[in-house]
Parts: C-alpha cells; structure tokens; sequence
C-alpha cells in the first residue's frame, strides 16, 4: 500500500514540475516581449497565459475610489498594498501601485497614499486577478485581501478592466 502510496506521490510532483516549467516558460516569454500599449492588451479575460507581458498605461489616477491590500508579505516584510483605478483614454485599469512595509506591531492604516496628481504614464507587468473565497476579494468599505478586478468594479461608478497592472 505505501508503495503504491509513494508512485501516486512521485507522479504527482513531476507533474507539478511540468506544470512550473510550462508557467516559467509563459513568464520569460512574457517578459521578453517588448512593451505594449494597455489597450492592445486588456482586451479580453486576464488569464496565467497573460501574466507578466509589461504594458504602457497614460490616465489619471483616480484618488477617491483607492483600495488598500490588507496582510501582504514581501520577503521578509509584512505590510499592504495599494491599488488604484487609472482612467485612461480608452478605459479604466486598476493598478497596484506597490507595497508598502509596516513596523512589527503597526496597524494598516484606513487611507491610501495619495496617487500622484495629473496625467501619468506608467509601465508595469500584466496580472490576472486573484482568486479566492468572496470575503477575500469583497472589498469593505476600502480594504480587501485579494486584488479581484471583478469584485472592485462592483464597488465603482464605471466599467474596469479584467485584471490589474502590478507598476514597475
């Protein structure tokens, strides 16, 4: 029995391997593509096949509809995210504009920091949406944990994009 056990097992990891080979080789493909306008991009369902192309955006940060990404880790680092929707020409994308690290101890704060004002142009890798359970990606009031573009645009007065651009 534990012999069968243990093949099942070996089996399952080298698929598993085979499944990150196939992912790595979308993301360096992804990456070595030259930089597209966001319009030529966002133009369907945001899928793993999608992910880390770099785009060019130029919009308006829009400052009041902010959303901070509670309970986000870079490296050794706890802190949040914050993302903002950029309205651009030919639509609305949301952006997360980066993390920000918090002390041991610090509580998130409520409000985001502002955007920078005026017309910005920006580069940054594509992204699907994060999956997850409702309470996740719902955002309350101005926070959630999972960028979900989905779940954001119910919560907006206009039409988004599929996914988010992660600024560069």
């Amino acid at each position: 029995v534990l012999g069968a056990v243990f093949v099942n097992l070996g089996e399952w990891q080298l698929d598993r391997l085979a499944q990150r080979k196939e992912r790595n080789t979308t993301t360096i493909g992804n990456e070595q593509k030259p930089v597209q306008p966001y319009a030529a991009v966002f133009t369907h369902l945001i899928t793993d096949a999608d992910q880390w192309q770099r785009v060019e955006a130029r919009g308006t940060f829009d400052a009041d509809h902010q959303f901070i990404v509670r309970y986000r880790s870079n490296g050794d680092a706890d802190g949040y995210e914050v993302v903002t929707p950029l309205r651009t020409a030919t639509g609305t994308v949301l952006v997360d504009r980066g993390f920000i690290p918090l002390e041991h101890g610090a509580r998130i704060p409520s409000v985001a920091p502002a955007p920078p004002t005026g017309e910005v142009t920006l580069v940054g890798h594509v992204r699907r949406s994060e999956k997850g359970r409702r309470a996740a990606t719902t955002p309350v009031g101005n926070q959630m944990r999972l960028i979900n573009s989905d779940a954001i645009a119910a919560t907006l007065p206009y039409p988004i994009a599929s996914g988010y651009i992660g600024l560069l």
